[in-house]
């Protein structure tokens, strides 16, 4: 079992007011899409956000009554996170309800104390443990379930050795090695039009992965991610609609495809028409969006999650920019996940593979964007 590095000292309730007006729309009962109802048997999503200490800072005790504030105060407007995760045993539909009542609607605010050293998780490679523990547990084993939780921790200088899981390493692309990595495959594709930032930084680590993990024979290899298809439904998405709107977006290449010379411009090809082919019809496929994903072979799955447009470094709770932020719940080998870089422009890359790959993977992953422009964060405080 590996050791307790974050305890929980302290829970309390962020409450929605109970009485007065009425909840704004969805109301006390939001049913759940088929988009939503898809991501409730997988582990949810655990964003860690670190932030460095200003020097006038106050005490944590204060910092922890500025952010139950701002919770109590926001709640109202995002109110289905303060709900339960329910399903109704009739109709077999699931549903976030918020019952009436003093206290029955509330988010979870966690105080923590932990022993990691910061400036190690900040600069170091990627500690999935750690992080792990940063986050908040929220089980979904049972109905009812929890919706959000929050948990707040504060800086801790002391060090302290342990072994670092080599196998998660988060990677930061320049503005200016992302641009020449799009010109690169435009030219290699024959167009003038450069690609998306998402498609040619999908592109990229679907290769990198594979060809790290030595994927070089006829079987196929499948890059799988989701796209944004709001703007492509028909009749249009409600704006009240407050949930997911994503589609399951799959594309297969063999492996002799991927480590051939033209394994970056036949992969961006294909992510481009996966991408297209959704917004043609968004929901044409859905049915087998599970089924799909099943039946992918055991290790020839390449996830690639996130967007490098989400503002991660843009998330402010006071304190200025965080000093790094990492998604906590990564838990495929050949799994990458992207957000915007601290810098205008840049792309954060954080992937997990096998520990036995991840120097060939560093070596191929950097190489091709010249290595002054995309290196680790480890590397590149």
């Amino acid at each position: 079992m590996p050791p307790t590095m974050v305890r929980p000292r302290k829970t309390s309730a962020i409450a929605l007011p109970a009485g007065g007006a009425p909840l704004p729309e969805p109301g006390r009962r939001v049913p759940l899409s088929p988009f939503d109802a898809y991501w409730v048997t997988l582990p949810p999503v655990r964003r860690v956000f670190l932030y460095r200490s200003p020097p006038s800072l106050p005490p944590f005790t204060d910092v922890v009554a500025a952010l139950r504030s701002s919770l109590e105060r926001v709640l109202p407007a995002f109110h289905p996170f303060a709900g339960a995760l329910t399903s109704s045993p009739d109709s077999q539909e699931l549903s976030i309800v918020l019952p009436d009542g003093e206290g029955a609607c509330s988010v979870a605010l966690i105080e923590a104390e932990t022993d990691l050293e910061f400036d190690r998780l900040v600069e170091e490679e990627y500690d999935e443990e750690a992080l792990r523990q940063l986050a908040p547990d929220i089980r979904r084993d049972e109905l009812p379930a929890t919706v959000m939780a929050a948990q707040v921790s504060p800086k801790q200088d002391a060090a302290r050795e342990r072994e670092l899981c080599l196998s998660r390493r988060t990677f930061t692309f320049a503005a200016s090695a992302v641009q020449r990595l799009k010109q690169r495959l435009a030219g290699a594709v024959n167009t003038c039009m450069p690609p998306s930032t998402f498609a040619a930084m999908a592109a990229h680590g679907w290769v990198s992965i594979a060809r790290a993990r030595g994927f070089t024979d006829d079987a196929l290899v499948f890059a799988v991610f989701l796209a944004d298809c709001r703007a492509h439904m028909s009749p249009p998405v409600p704006g009240a609609y407050v949930g997911n709107c994503l589609a399951l977006c799959t594309a297969s290449l063999s492996g002799w495809q991927l480590a051939g010379p033209d394994g970056p411009s036949t992969a961006l090809l294909a992510i481009q028409e996966a991408v297209a082919e959704v917004k043609r019809d968004p929901l044409g496929d859905r049915v087998r969006w599970c089924t799909k994903f099943a039946a992918i072979p055991p290790g020839r799955a390449v996830i690639l999650a996130g967007s490098p447009w989400f503002p991660a470094y843009r998330v402010d709770f006071g304190f200025g920019r965080p000093a790094r932020v990492e998604l906590a719940s990564m838990n495929h080998d050949g799994e990458m996940v992207l957000v915007a870089g601290r810098e205008r422009g840049s792309v954060q890359a954080s992937v997990a593979i096998a520990a036995d790959k991840m120097t060939v993977f560093r070596g191929m992953f950097e190489l091709e964007c010249d290595r002054a422009s995309a290196m680790p964060e480890s590397e590149s405080e």
